[in-house]
């Protein structure tokens, strides 16, 4: 069923590619933030909000720079330190992703090794997650745009262990990614867009645990951009939630 899955992703991402490049023969390229997207150094400041459907509450801050390497290559590192009733500093992330330019302005792979450091509450878990993924995006006219982007992520858990070091022993699983996006742009300062999907910023969400959000970007000013988003997510079934979560933040650019 698995490689059924991973199939199917493939023909999508296929498939968006050759829709976007036959798009981009009729439809002028018109991206608000494209200064920004092609800036040298950006920077993204934001903090998340998070209820499960059992009430408990945890909130978290990350940074999450992004530069240039090469040419044809990014680097972005991130960082994320979460506070929850159950006490200060109950978890912290980090991650490390490449991601190549957008080739054609059509499509991009991604790579990411990102560390999940749970504390609290008891047991204390350290998940190691490494994921690849494309990700297409193609203009339907000069207001509106659509992105998909699919790929898998293999990951290791380890029970009772805290470390900032990766590691992929104890228990091992691999499954697919996904994210679904539609974008409607306004005008040249900012654009609102709906999501499905199943990984974001961090750490990718299991198959049955995706999520719906709707969020945007409006710039502020030549340097700075503030950008926010409400998130559901589900458990197994689209009417049993697991959290909400609302973040909020500022991206700037040199």
């Amino acid at each position: 069923m698995q490689r059924n899955t991973l199939r199917q992703t493939s023909r999508w991402l296929f498939l968006s590619i050759a829709l976007s490049l036959t798009a981009r023969l009729f439809a002028a390229e018109v991206s608000p933030t494209a200064q920004a997207e092609n800036a040298r150094i950006k920077l993204l400041i934001y903090s998340r909000s998070i209820v499960s459907a059992q009430g408990n509450f945890r909130i978290d801050e990350n940074l999450v720079p992004n530069f240039w390497l090469s040419n044809w290559l990014r680097f972005e590192p991130g960082l994320r330190f979460g506070q929850s009733e159950s006490g200060f500093g109950a978890y912290y992330h980090y991650k490390l992703e490449l991601q190549t330019k957008s080739f054609w302005e059509v499509a991009r792979v991604i790579t990411r090794l990102s560390d999940d450091v749970e504390q609290h509450p008891t047991p204390s878990a350290t998940k190691t997650n490494a994921l690849s993924a494309i990700e297409t995006k193609w203009r339907l006219n000069p207001k509106f745009m659509f992105l998909l982007a699919g790929g898998f992520v293999f990951t290791g858990t380890q029970n009772n262990r805290l470390s900032f070091a990766p590691s992929f022993a104890g228990t091992n699983e691999g499954f697919p990614i996904f994210k679904a996006s539609f974008r409607y742009i306004p005008s040249q300062r900012g654009y609102v867009e709906a999501t499905y999907g199943s990984y974001d910023v961090f750490n990718p969400y299991a198959l049955n645990q995706p999520f719906f959000q709707v969020g945007g970007e409006y710039s502020l000013s030549k340097d700075f951009t503030f950008t926010g988003y409400f998130r559901y997510q589900y458990d197994n079934n689209v009417t049993v939630p697991k959290n909400y979560f609302v973040g909020l933040g500022i991206k700037t650019h040199l």
